[in-house]
């Protein structure tokens, strides 16, 4: 098949995805509609190449590290600080849902699916593409299709508990009078302009190659780095670190991707990447995979409850809210937007309430849902990998 038919059919079944999501105002994930798309075309018989002759997954296996070192880039040093509960909760939900579903899924299940599963639900896409890498390499092709099919259902199960839990919590809030009445348990502090190490770029220099050039740069020195560490340190951890420490010192601008205008064709790609395995997935492998599925899911959310009741005592922060900032391990941004929004909308009662549950939920989801999604889960993957 010619590259660009391929492209046209890949391209396509995204697009009706997005559209799917629109439509559904953002109730029907763009990637799980695109996923059903693209695997009921396999059933029918469409060739498996229109995943590869495409050169996709080649650019994207290429190039995804600098995705990485522009979400480093992202990270608001203050905004960590601030909500510092929520990142102490925030990691130790991730490392709780890894440590009981590796340790405890292999009494119910088979342990490779247990570890290929476990670093996915407590992250997302970053996770899941090592997970996927290791799994392959080690010629376990269901590891990451397992993989994939739970980074896809993430969403499914952890917004609708979420959404059940925020709005008994806020229901609780405006009860007990404590938003309207007094101040919340955050520490708000004041921007500091951090001092830079490097000048801004001129504005004849600030061109889309000039910001490739730099995110190669610290890529390429991430993976040095790693292979330093003997690959005990998958390159994309460092990534993300340099990504934090260069921007921070002024070397790299924030969100410098989409200031080259490549992050959403990246995105892209690095997604006709993941989907590179579909065409394994039979109707047999698929139900071999349900029970695994609800173990590896069912295992991970009870560690979030466990873990979320000893640290919101500890912590003094409302047992509920805590649930759900380890919760945004399965969804992350947008998600946690979203449903902040959503829930302070249709609890609250007038304007004022809205607004003052609004004020509360979303600075503790945003840095929650990033923090899970990225910093906590690549972290820990490192230490649930070697396991495989």
């Amino acid at each position: 098949m010619k590259p660009i038919y391929a492209a046209t059919i890949v391209l396509m079944a995204f697009a009706i995805g997005e559209y799917v999501n629109v439509k559904s105002k953002a109730r029907l994930s763009a990637i799980l509609t695109t996923t059903i798309v693209l695997v009921a075309m396999f059933w029918m018989g469409m060739p498996a190449e229109i995943m590869t002759v495409t050169g996709f997954s080649v650019a994207a296996s290429t190039l995804y590290g600098l995705t990485m070192v522009n979400m480093g880039t992202m990270v608001n040093i203050d905004d960590m600080i601030s909500q510092w509960k929520t990142l102490v909760i925030g990691f130790a939900s991730v490392c709780a849902i890894c440590a009981l579903v590796v340790l405890v899924g292999p009494m119910f299940i088979d342990r490779r699916y247990a570890v290929c599963g476990a670093p996915v639900v407590a992250g997302g896409m970053p996770v899941y593409l090592m997970v996927k890498e290791l799994a392959e390499g080690n010629g376990f092709v269901e590891g990451g299709i397992f993989g994939l099919l739970v980074l896809l259902t993430q969403s499914l199960v952890g917004l609708p508990i979420s959404s059940m839990i925020l709005r008994k919590l806020c229901k609780q809030l405006l009860e007990s009078g404590e938003l309207l009445n007094g101040p919340t348990e955050d520490v708000v502090l004041k921007k500091k302009d951090h001092k830079k190490w490097f000048k801004p770029m001129s504005q004849e220099m600030c061109k889309p190659v000039v910001y490739l050039a730099k995110g190669a740069l610290l890529t390429s020195l991430a993976t040095i780095l790693s292979e330093l560490t003997g690959g005990a340190v998958h390159y994309m951890i460092f990534c993300l670190l340099l990504g934090i420490v260069a921007c921070q010192v002024g070397f790299i601008e924030k969100e410098f991707f989409q200031k080259a205008n490549g992050f959403g064709l990246m995105m892209f790609m690095v997604l006709a990447m993941c989907f590179a395995s579909l065409p394994d997935l039979t109707p047999k492998l698929l139900l071999s995979m349900v029970i695994p599925w609800i173990v590896v899911f069912a295992l991970g959310i009870l560690a979030i409850f466990i873990v979320t009741s000893v640290l919101s005592k500890i912590l003094k922060m409302p047992y509920l809210m805590s649930v759900v900032i380890g919760l945004t391990a399965l969804y992350g941004f947008p998600g946690t937007f979203v449903i902040s929004n959503e829930v302070s909308e249709a609890v609250g009662r007038t304007d004022e309430e809205r607004q003052a549950l609004l004020d509360y939920l979303l600075p503790k989801m945003l840095v929650a849902g990033f923090a899970t999604i990225t910093i906590s889960s690549l972290l820990v993957v490192g230490f649930v990998l070697p396991f495989f």
